[in-house]
């Protein structure tokens, strides 16, 4: 009875049957556009696993007025100028040869991390220009540097660069013999920087404003191969006196510490010295640029003023916050520090003990710039904070401002 009740009640199982299983359920169609984004998504995902690391945002440190045996007036091959800079931890460095072009092909560069860039230093010593030069002896000094070159003539590396004449023939006007090397560098696509302006006396704050409003963006506050021209002596003032008035008119133009290095081997250097002769040598003076390690990015940041310059002292910080400007000596730094605030006409505004400093830029008209100076007299500049827009450098008469 039970048994029937139960076949009853089971009736497939009781008759030996399989029961019909039912169908499962349907999954949902995905729609085209959907499918199409997750491939895509996953693609992306596959992308970015497999993709280079891009390094982070940090400070370089660089040289941008370096010789080498192409000179003339070095004896050091390029390839081993190269190899004292890796060792002494610079992350770049332009070659800026009197005027030529030093290129160095990858073989030479094997076993080092530096960056190299090609540059030239536009060299032109006539004997004669208006204004003549101060000293009565002296002949007038015309020194440019073109930097991070993008376009110049080539040659072979087993073979001393060719030669550029670019020297302006017609006029003996300073300005216009500093033109004709700034209408060369800019056909070239690169950055121009005036060398050790105070050399003789030959730039004064007026003929630096001009050179800034013919296209030069840069110039050296601290060669350290010059220390005695960069100070100035009454009645001349010295580079950074000379910039404070470029700057004071409105000229956007940064301040470049260099070494000028000629001089690498410490025998050479310890036999110019017993011979009374002078003595460049490197690492002096160098600049720290905020930028990744490319080419490009380096360039880009010196141009439009991302780094600092120091011939000695290293910052944290040097940025703009809200409306002050910030400056924080680096903690590896165990000196004495004097950071000073300096604004319009070339007055310091403030001046304190301690390593770093807060300054409201509503205090000033024009423009703000630090200098930090530690117990040693080792040195770092900061940019030119500019309150107002500044001039920008226009280009040479017959120049686009477009490149």
């Amino acid at each position: 009875m039970i048994g029937r009740a139960l076949c009853a009640l089971t009736l497939w199982a009781c008759s030996g049957t399989t029961p019909p299983v039912a169908p499962p359920p349907k999954a949902p169609v995905e729609p085209p556009v959907a499918r199409a984004a997750g491939v895509l998504l996953e693609s992306l995902e596959s992308w970015r696993a497999r993709r280079p690391k891009v390094p982070a945002i940090k400070y370089l440190k660089g040289a941008l007025h370096v010789h080498t045996k192409h000179s003339g007036d070095s004896t050091t091959w390029p390839k081993q100028v190269i190899r004292y800079y890796d060792r002494a931890g610079f992350d770049f460095v332009v070659i800026t040869d009197h005027n030529r072009v030093t290129e160095l092909v990858p073989s030479e560069l094997a076993g080092t991390d530096i960056l190299v860039f090609p540059g030239i230093e536009l060299t032109n010593n006539p004997p004669r220009c208006t204004p003549a030069p101060v000293e009565e002896k002296g002949r007038c000094r015309i020194h440019v540097n073109g930097l991070f070159l993008r376009d110049f003539s080539s040659h072979s590396p087993d073979e001393r660069p060719i030669r550029h004449h670019w020297r302006e023939r017609k006029s003996i006007a300073r300005v216009d013999l500093y033109t004709a090397a700034i209408r060369f560098a800019r056909e070239r696509d690169g950055l121009i920087m005036i060398n050790h302006p105070t050399w003789f006396w030959g730039t004064d704050g007026a003929l630096l404003t001009e050179l800034g409003r013919r296209g030069i963006g840069l110039v050296e506050i601290a060669n350290v191969a010059f220390a005695p021209w960069n100070a100035g002596a009454a009645p001349h003032p010295g580079t950074e006196a000379i910039w404070d008035a470029a700057l004071s008119a409105g000229v956007k133009m940064w301040g470049v510490a260099s070494d000028d290095a000629h001089h690498y081997r410490q025998s050479e250097i310890d036999k110019r010295e017993l011979e009374g002769k002078a003595i460049y040598p490197a690492f002096g003076g160098f600049v720290m640029v905020r930028a990744r390690p490319t080419m490009r990015a380096i360039r880009a940041a010196v141009e439009r003023g991302d780094f600092y310059s120091s011939t000695g002292v290293l910052l944290e910080r040097a940025d703009v916050e809200g409306t002050e400007l910030v400056v924080e000596v680096a903690p590896s730094e165990r000196r004495g520090h004097t950071i000073e605030v300096i604004g319009d006409g070339g007055k310091v505004i403030e001046r304190l003990a301690g390593r770093s400093l807060r300054f409201a830029l509503s205090r000033v008209k024009t423009y703000a710039r630090v200098r930090v100076t530690a117990a040693d007299g080792a040195r770092a500049w900061t940019q030119p904070v500019f309150i107002e827009p500044p001039v920008f450098p226009s280009p040479p008469p017959g120049q686009s401002q477009t490149r």
